[in-house]
């Protein structure tokens, strides 16, 4: 097996972060959440083969409780989508815990039954794996995306290169 070199895992890191804030947007737009903006950047980071080079953050506004915790899990469902891990002992499988959540994704799972939302955000994406595509290509292109780019990829419509 060859070794990866530091832009090939740059890449695979990019790439995980696009799909995984695609999850995010994609299920608070499912959701109607108002103003959801995403966002993927390099960290910066020199331990490459210890942390992830890639980040990223979804924001959005005008949601309840239960939808946040389905918003906050959906982006670990979506790399799990992804990557063909997702199955009945999914929870147990790809995460140890929601302890291994970000803090943030964490704070909006708070008292919220893991396996319960995660299979709520699971339904979601799966329905609208499309727009998870579309959202994951361009963040990959773009790194930013507008709510109004969100919403015109929502509807089906290509944005603007």
């Amino acid at each position: 097996m060859k070794a990866l070199d530091l832009s090939e895992i740059q890449e695979r890191d990019k790439l995980g972060a696009a799909f995984h804030e695609a999850g995010h947007a994609a299920v608070a737009l499912a959701l109607g959440s108002a103003s959801v903006r995403a966002w993927i950047a390099p960290t910066g980071t020199a331990k490459f083969m210890e942390e992830k080079t890639w980040t990223g953050k979804c924001s959005y506004g005008n949601t309840n409780n239960e939808s946040r915790a389905v918003i906050a899990v959906a982006g670990v469902v979506a790399e799990a989508i992804r990557g063909d891990e997702w199955n009945e002992n999914w929870a147990e499988d790809f995460w140890l815990s929601a302890d291994e959540l970000s803090p943030t994704d964490a704070e909006g799972m708070a008292g919220f039954n893991f396996e319960e939302i995660a299979a709520r955000a699971h339904a979601i994406l799966t329905e609208g794996w499309r727009l998870v595509e579309s959202i994951a290509a361009a963040l990959m292109r773009d790194e930013s995306l507008t709510d109004w780019q969100l919403l015109q990829l929502s509807k089906g419509r290509e944005l603007a290169a």
